[in-house]
């Protein structure tokens, strides 16, 4: 997938799929992740790692869409991370 760097901290990829990562913010040390192109009613899942290549990547989040966008947010750890979002449908 695509990747974008956000500060020295942060960085989110996109999925090649359905469900796309439109922004990312951090405030508060809160990451927040817009995401969108959702189908309505699908399950979706947030991904991160610590990096784009990595073997594997956590779940972080399991949600069904309610809409065709929404927003996410974690608690930032403070060190660099990626992230990406799959539609299960």
């Amino acid at each position: 997938g695509n990747w974008s760097p956000y500060s020295s901290t942060y960085a989110f990829t996109t999925a090649l799929d359905a469900a796309k990562l439109s922004s990312i913010t951090m405030a508060g040390g809160v990451v927040t992740i817009g995401i969108t192109n959702l189908t309505l009613s699908s399950t979706n899942v947030v991904l991160r790692a610590e990096s784009p290549m990595a073997p594997s990547w956590t779940t972080v989040a399991t949600f069904r869409a309610n809409g065709i966008s929404t927003n996410w947010s974690e608690a930032g750890s403070g060190s660099s991370v990626f992230y990406k979002v799959r539609s299960t449908k």
